[in-house]
Protein backbone atom coordinates (compact mmCIF):
# COMPACT_ATOMS: atom_id res chain seq x y z
CA UNK A 1 0.00 0.00 0.00
CA UNK A 2 1.15 3.75 -0.75
CA UNK A 3 0.08 7.38 0.00
CA UNK A 4 -1.70 9.63 -2.10
CA UNK A 5 -2.14 13.30 -1.16
CA UNK A 6 -4.22 15.76 -2.95
CA UNK A 7 -2.25 19.36 -2.65
CA UNK A 8 -3.86 21.32 -5.60
CA UNK A 9 -6.31 24.27 -4.79
CA UNK A 10 -8.76 23.90 -7.00
CA UNK A 11 -12.49 23.59 -6.33
CA UNK A 12 -13.78 21.54 -8.76
CA UNK A 13 -12.02 18.26 -8.41
CA UNK A 14 -13.95 14.95 -7.89
CA UNK A 15 -12.53 11.50 -7.22
CA UNK A 16 -13.58 8.46 -8.29
CA UNK A 17 -13.49 4.60 -6.93
CA UNK A 18 -11.79 2.49 -9.62
CA UNK A 19 -9.78 -0.51 -9.54
CA UNK A 20 -10.44 -0.98 -5.92
CA UNK A 21 -8.18 2.13 -4.97
CA UNK A 22 -9.56 2.33 -1.65
CA UNK A 23 -7.58 -0.85 -0.52
CA UNK A 24 -4.58 0.09 -3.01
CA UNK A 25 -3.54 2.97 -0.63
CA UNK A 26 -2.65 2.87 2.87
CA UNK A 27 -3.15 6.74 3.08
CA UNK A 28 -4.90 9.37 1.30
CA UNK A 29 -4.12 13.28 2.28
CA UNK A 30 -5.66 15.93 1.65
CA UNK A 31 -3.44 19.33 2.20
CA UNK A 32 -4.67 22.26 -0.60
CA UNK A 33 -1.71 24.44 0.03
CA UNK A 34 -4.04 27.60 0.04
CA UNK A 35 -6.94 26.11 2.00
CA UNK A 36 -8.77 26.53 -0.89
CA UNK A 37 -9.40 23.29 -2.55
CA UNK A 38 -12.04 20.92 -2.64
CA UNK A 39 -12.42 17.44 -3.52
CA UNK A 40 -15.64 15.63 -3.73
CA UNK A 41 -16.88 12.38 -4.17
CA UNK A 42 -18.03 10.76 -7.57
CA UNK A 43 -18.34 7.33 -6.12
CA UNK A 44 -18.81 5.37 -3.31
CA UNK A 45 -15.20 4.24 -1.77
CA UNK A 46 -15.16 0.80 0.22
CA UNK A 47 -17.96 -1.54 0.06
CA UNK A 48 -20.21 -2.77 3.28
CA UNK A 49 -20.70 -6.62 3.91
CA UNK A 50 -23.37 -8.79 5.37
CA UNK A 51 -21.63 -8.02 8.86
CA UNK A 52 -21.78 -4.45 8.56
CA UNK A 53 -18.12 -4.25 8.13
CA UNK A 54 -16.02 -2.75 5.24
CA UNK A 55 -15.04 -5.17 2.39
CA UNK A 56 -12.39 -2.90 0.78
CA UNK A 57 -11.42 0.64 3.27
CA UNK A 58 -8.66 2.72 3.32
CA UNK A 59 -6.79 2.68 6.20
CA UNK A 60 -5.91 6.14 6.59
CA UNK A 61 -7.57 9.61 5.82
CA UNK A 62 -6.44 13.11 6.84
CA UNK A 63 -8.03 16.28 5.74
CA UNK A 64 -5.26 18.46 6.62
CA UNK A 65 -6.74 21.68 4.81
CA UNK A 66 -9.31 22.27 2.06
CA UNK A 67 -12.54 20.30 1.79
CA UNK A 68 -13.35 16.38 1.50
CA UNK A 69 -17.04 15.87 0.42
CA UNK A 70 -18.52 12.87 0.72
CA UNK A 71 -21.60 13.94 -1.39
CA UNK A 72 -24.35 11.18 -1.30
CA UNK A 73 -21.42 8.31 -1.10
CA UNK A 74 -20.34 6.03 0.72
CA UNK A 75 -16.92 5.87 2.88
CA UNK A 76 -15.21 3.47 4.24
CA UNK A 77 -12.17 4.64 6.31
CA UNK A 78 -10.58 2.55 9.23
CA UNK A 79 -8.94 6.03 10.24
CA UNK A 80 -10.40 9.84 9.44
CA UNK A 81 -8.38 12.61 10.99
CA UNK A 82 -10.05 15.64 10.43
CA UNK A 83 -7.02 18.25 11.16
CA UNK A 84 -7.43 21.51 9.94
CA UNK A 85 -9.47 21.33 6.98
CA UNK A 86 -13.40 20.69 6.49
CA UNK A 87 -15.04 17.58 5.97
CA UNK A 88 -18.13 17.49 4.45
CA UNK A 89 -20.83 14.29 4.61
CA UNK A 90 -24.13 13.80 2.65
CA UNK A 91 -26.91 11.58 2.56
CA UNK A 92 -24.89 8.27 3.38
CA UNK A 93 -22.83 6.82 4.95
CA UNK A 94 -19.21 6.97 6.97
CA UNK A 95 -18.27 3.68 8.05
CA UNK A 96 -15.25 3.43 10.79
CA UNK A 97 -16.23 0.22 12.29
CA UNK A 98 -13.60 -2.14 10.51
CA UNK A 99 -12.82 -5.61 12.20
CA UNK A 100 -10.17 -4.14 15.00
CA UNK A 101 -12.27 -0.53 14.96
CA UNK A 102 -12.33 2.35 13.67
CA UNK A 103 -11.12 5.44 14.67
CA UNK A 104 -12.01 9.39 14.40
CA UNK A 105 -10.31 12.34 15.33
CA UNK A 106 -11.50 15.69 15.13
CA UNK A 107 -8.32 17.80 16.18
CA UNK A 108 -9.20 21.21 13.98
CA UNK A 109 -11.09 22.20 11.32
CA UNK A 110 -15.06 21.57 10.81
CA UNK A 111 -17.38 18.12 10.39
CA UNK A 112 -20.33 17.97 8.91
CA UNK A 113 -21.24 14.37 10.02
CA UNK A 114 -23.44 12.68 7.22
CA UNK A 115 -26.40 11.14 7.75
CA UNK A 116 -25.30 7.80 9.38
CA UNK A 117 -22.00 8.23 11.14
CA UNK A 118 -21.25 4.35 11.99
CA UNK A 119 -18.47 3.15 15.09
CA UNK A 120 -20.42 0.61 16.29
CA UNK A 121 -17.02 -2.21 16.45
CA UNK A 122 -16.50 -2.86 19.79
CA UNK A 123 -12.58 -1.53 19.39
CA UNK A 124 -13.38 1.58 18.12
CA UNK A 125 -12.26 4.94 19.12
CA UNK A 126 -13.80 8.65 19.17
CA UNK A 127 -12.21 11.92 19.90
CA UNK A 128 -12.35 15.60 19.23
CA UNK A 129 -10.57 18.97 20.43
CA UNK A 130 -11.78 22.31 19.96
CA UNK A 131 -13.10 21.53 16.51
CA UNK A 132 -16.23 22.58 15.07
CA UNK A 133 -18.69 19.34 14.56
CA UNK A 134 -22.14 19.65 13.18
CA UNK A 135 -24.92 16.74 13.70
CA UNK A 136 -27.48 18.42 12.51
CA UNK A 137 -27.28 19.69 9.40
CA UNK A 138 -27.98 16.42 7.74
CA UNK A 139 -29.81 14.63 10.92
CA UNK A 140 -27.15 12.40 11.64
CA UNK A 141 -27.59 9.03 13.69
CA UNK A 142 -23.80 8.67 15.11
CA UNK A 143 -23.46 4.69 16.41
CA UNK A 144 -20.73 5.24 19.16
CA UNK A 145 -19.00 2.74 21.00
CA UNK A 146 -16.18 4.49 22.86
CA UNK A 147 -13.83 1.58 23.59
CA UNK A 148 -10.41 3.13 24.78
CA UNK A 149 -11.58 6.14 26.05
CA UNK A 150 -15.14 5.88 27.61
CA UNK A 151 -15.85 9.75 28.01
CA UNK A 152 -17.68 10.91 25.20
CA UNK A 153 -17.46 14.10 24.25
CA UNK A 154 -19.77 16.87 25.26
CA UNK A 155 -21.77 17.93 21.98
CA UNK A 156 -25.20 18.59 20.55
CA UNK A 157 -25.64 15.28 18.71
CA UNK A 158 -29.13 14.23 16.48
CA UNK A 159 -29.97 10.96 16.74
CA UNK A 160 -26.92 9.23 19.52
CA UNK A 161 -27.42 5.26 19.69
CA UNK A 162 -24.83 4.27 22.61
CA UNK A 163 -23.53 0.31 21.17
CA UNK A 164 -20.70 -0.12 24.00
CA UNK A 165 -19.69 1.54 27.33
CA UNK A 166 -20.31 5.54 27.06
CA UNK A 167 -19.70 7.86 30.41
CA UNK A 168 -21.03 11.65 29.29
CA UNK A 169 -17.79 14.19 29.75
CA UNK A 170 -19.83 17.31 29.91
CA UNK A 171 -23.45 18.84 28.99
CA UNK A 172 -25.05 16.73 26.14
CA UNK A 173 -27.61 17.26 23.76
CA UNK A 174 -29.71 14.62 21.63
CA UNK A 175 -31.78 16.78 19.21
CA UNK A 176 -33.68 13.45 18.13
CA UNK A 177 -33.46 10.01 19.91
CA UNK A 178 -31.09 7.97 22.27
CA UNK A 179 -31.29 4.68 22.03
CA UNK A 180 -28.92 3.25 24.73
CA UNK A 181 -28.20 -0.46 23.29
CA UNK A 182 -24.94 -0.60 25.65
CA UNK A 183 -24.45 1.13 28.58
CA UNK A 184 -24.43 4.79 29.41
CA UNK A 185 -23.36 6.35 32.71
CA UNK A 186 -24.38 10.51 33.45
CA UNK A 187 -22.20 10.44 35.65
CA UNK A 188 -22.45 14.09 37.38
CA UNK A 189 -23.52 15.88 33.97
CA UNK A 190 -26.57 16.96 32.11
CA UNK A 191 -28.19 15.08 29.29
CA UNK A 192 -30.62 17.00 27.00
CA UNK A 193 -33.42 15.01 25.19
CA UNK A 194 -36.00 16.50 22.62
CA UNK A 195 -36.93 13.38 21.36
CA UNK A 196 -37.26 9.34 22.67
CA UNK A 197 -35.43 8.23 25.27
CA UNK A 198 -34.99 4.27 24.61
CA UNK A 199 -33.05 2.18 27.28
CA UNK A 200 -32.47 -1.22 25.82
CA UNK A 201 -29.57 -1.91 27.84
CA UNK A 202 -27.82 -0.71 31.23
CA UNK A 203 -28.62 3.37 31.99
CA UNK A 204 -26.71 4.72 34.91
CA UNK A 205 -28.03 7.99 36.12
CA UNK A 206 -24.89 9.06 38.96
CA UNK A 207 -25.56 11.95 39.69
CA UNK A 208 -26.51 13.26 36.66
CA UNK A 209 -29.98 15.02 35.64
CA UNK A 210 -31.97 14.33 32.09
CA UNK A 211 -34.29 17.18 31.15
CA UNK A 212 -36.88 16.40 28.07
CA UNK A 213 -36.81 19.55 25.55
CA UNK A 214 -38.60 19.95 22.54
CA UNK A 215 -42.15 20.40 21.43
CA UNK A 216 -42.40 16.94 20.04
CA UNK A 217 -43.33 14.02 22.50
CA UNK A 218 -41.16 11.90 24.33
CA UNK A 219 -41.35 8.02 24.75
CA UNK A 220 -39.34 6.59 27.86
CA UNK A 221 -38.73 3.14 27.16
CA UNK A 222 -38.16 0.47 29.45
CA UNK A 223 -37.59 0.59 33.21
CA UNK A 224 -35.24 3.43 34.37
CA UNK A 225 -33.73 5.20 37.58
CA UNK A 226 -33.59 8.68 37.16
CA UNK A 227 -31.38 10.89 39.82
CA UNK A 228 -32.55 14.29 38.48
CA UNK A 229 -35.35 14.16 35.40
CA UNK A 230 -37.34 17.21 34.69
CA UNK A 231 -39.48 18.88 31.82
CA UNK A 232 -40.39 22.47 32.06
CA UNK A 233 -41.52 22.82 28.22
CA UNK A 234 -44.90 23.77 28.25
CA UNK A 235 -47.02 21.61 26.15
CA UNK A 236 -44.18 18.52 26.10
CA UNK A 237 -45.93 15.22 26.46
CA UNK A 238 -44.30 12.39 28.16
CA UNK A 239 -44.92 8.76 27.43
CA UNK A 240 -43.75 5.66 29.47
CA UNK A 241 -44.03 2.39 28.31
CA UNK A 242 -47.20 0.42 29.62
CA UNK A 243 -46.31 -1.74 32.68
CA UNK A 244 -42.77 -0.11 32.93
CA UNK A 245 -41.19 2.06 36.22
CA UNK A 246 -39.62 5.05 36.46
CA UNK A 247 -37.82 5.90 39.77
CA UNK A 248 -36.77 9.17 40.30
CA UNK A 249 -34.34 9.25 43.72
CA UNK A 250 -33.24 12.85 44.34
CA UNK A 251 -35.57 15.38 42.38
CA UNK A 252 -38.59 15.30 40.04
CA UNK A 253 -39.22 18.60 38.35
CA UNK A 254 -42.73 18.92 36.07
CA UNK A 255 -43.57 22.43 35.54
CA UNK A 256 -45.71 23.39 32.53
CA UNK A 257 -47.99 26.77 32.39
CA UNK A 258 -52.09 27.21 32.85
CA UNK A 259 -52.97 27.05 29.50
CA UNK A 260 -50.19 24.16 27.93
CA UNK A 261 -49.64 21.86 30.60
CA UNK A 262 -47.38 19.29 30.33
CA UNK A 263 -48.58 15.73 29.61
CA UNK A 264 -47.52 12.33 31.83
CA UNK A 265 -49.62 9.28 30.07
CA UNK A 266 -48.86 6.07 29.53
CA UNK A 267 -47.71 4.61 25.80
CA UNK A 268 -51.27 2.35 25.95
CA UNK A 269 -54.27 4.30 27.05
CA UNK A 270 -55.66 2.57 29.98
CA UNK A 271 -52.50 0.49 30.49
CA UNK A 272 -50.40 1.55 33.45
CA UNK A 273 -47.47 3.10 33.76
CA UNK A 274 -45.50 3.11 37.29
CA UNK A 275 -43.59 5.95 38.62
CA UNK A 276 -41.16 5.52 42.40
CA UNK A 277 -40.47 8.67 43.89
CA UNK A 278 -39.67 7.12 47.46
CA UNK A 279 -37.25 9.54 49.28
CA UNK A 280 -37.26 12.67 46.07
CA UNK A 281 -38.34 15.74 46.22
CA UNK A 282 -41.16 16.04 44.06
CA UNK A 283 -42.46 19.23 42.26
CA UNK A 284 -45.39 18.85 39.75
CA UNK A 285 -47.68 21.67 38.48
CA UNK A 286 -50.10 22.64 35.37
CA UNK A 287 -49.64 18.94 34.48
CA UNK A 288 -52.26 16.44 32.77
CA UNK A 289 -51.70 12.58 34.44
CA UNK A 290 -53.27 9.26 33.16
CA UNK A 291 -52.66 6.00 33.71
CA UNK A 292 -49.69 6.54 36.42
CA UNK A 293 -49.78 4.43 39.44
CA UNK A 294 -47.28 6.30 41.74
CA UNK A 295 -45.61 4.63 44.80
CA UNK A 296 -46.36 7.39 47.26
CA UNK A 297 -48.76 10.00 47.31
CA UNK A 298 -48.26 12.91 45.33
CA UNK A 299 -50.22 16.19 45.40
CA UNK A 300 -49.50 18.52 42.01
CA UNK A 301 -50.31 22.01 41.62
CA UNK A 302 -53.32 23.20 39.06
CA UNK A 303 -52.53 19.98 37.28
CA UNK A 304 -55.58 17.60 35.64
CA UNK A 305 -56.54 14.46 36.08
CA UNK A 306 -57.32 12.66 32.84
CA UNK A 307 -58.36 9.50 34.59
CA UNK A 308 -56.95 5.64 36.13
CA UNK A 309 -54.45 7.32 38.29
CA UNK A 310 -53.34 5.82 41.80
CA UNK A 311 -51.88 8.33 44.57
CA UNK A 312 -52.34 11.37 42.89
CA UNK A 313 -54.04 13.90 44.62
CA UNK A 314 -55.71 15.52 41.90
CA UNK A 315 -59.32 16.21 43.09
CA UNK A 316 -60.11 19.25 44.64
CA UNK A 317 -63.57 19.22 45.69
CA UNK A 318 -67.14 17.77 44.74
CA UNK A 319 -70.82 18.94 43.80
CA UNK A 320 -74.35 17.27 44.34
CA UNK A 321 -77.31 18.33 42.25
CA UNK A 322 -80.25 17.30 41.78
CA UNK A 323 -83.78 18.63 41.45
CA UNK A 324 -84.71 21.98 43.68
CA UNK A 325 -87.91 19.82 45.43
CA UNK A 326 -88.42 15.83 46.25
CA UNK A 327 -91.10 13.59 47.44
CA UNK A 328 -90.38 11.41 50.10
CA UNK A 329 -91.23 8.11 49.08
CA UNK A 330 -90.39 8.93 45.50
CA UNK A 331 -87.11 8.02 43.49
CA UNK A 332 -85.04 11.65 42.41
CA UNK A 333 -82.30 12.11 40.18
CA UNK A 334 -79.08 13.17 41.14
CA UNK A 335 -75.39 14.19 40.08
CA UNK A 336 -72.32 13.90 41.87
CA UNK A 337 -69.32 15.48 40.21
CA UNK A 338 -66.05 15.31 41.21
CA UNK A 339 -63.45 18.69 40.01
CA UNK A 340 -60.11 18.82 40.34
CA UNK A 341 -57.56 21.53 40.71
CA UNK A 342 -58.69 23.75 38.02
CA UNK A 343 -62.10 23.38 38.15
CA UNK A 344 -62.28 20.82 35.16
CA UNK A 345 -64.72 17.02 36.23
CA UNK A 346 -62.23 15.03 36.60
CA UNK A 347 -65.43 12.17 37.31
CA UNK A 348 -69.23 12.02 37.50
CA UNK A 349 -72.18 9.61 38.82
CA UNK A 350 -75.62 10.48 37.72
CA UNK A 351 -78.34 8.01 39.54
CA UNK A 352 -81.51 7.88 41.10
CA UNK A 353 -82.09 7.69 44.48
Amino acid sequence: WGTLTFDGNGTGNTISESNNLSSQYFGIYFNSASGTGKWTLATDFGLIDEKGQGEYFIQNMTVHSGTLDMADHLLCVVILTINGGTFIGGSNTLLLSQAGGGYLYIGSGNFIAPAIVDMSDSEAFYLYAPAVTDWLTNNSTFYVNTYFTPLLPADTYYNLVICGISSLSGTTTVRGNLDIQGELSLMNRALNVWGDFNNLNTFTANSGTVTFLGSSTSTISGNNSFYRLSCTTAGKVLEFTAGSTTTVTNLLTITGTSGNRITLKSTSNGSIWNLNTTGATVNVSHANIQDSSSTIAITPVLSHDLGNNTNWNLTSYFAITGPNEVTIGLPATITITAFDQIGEVALSYRGTK
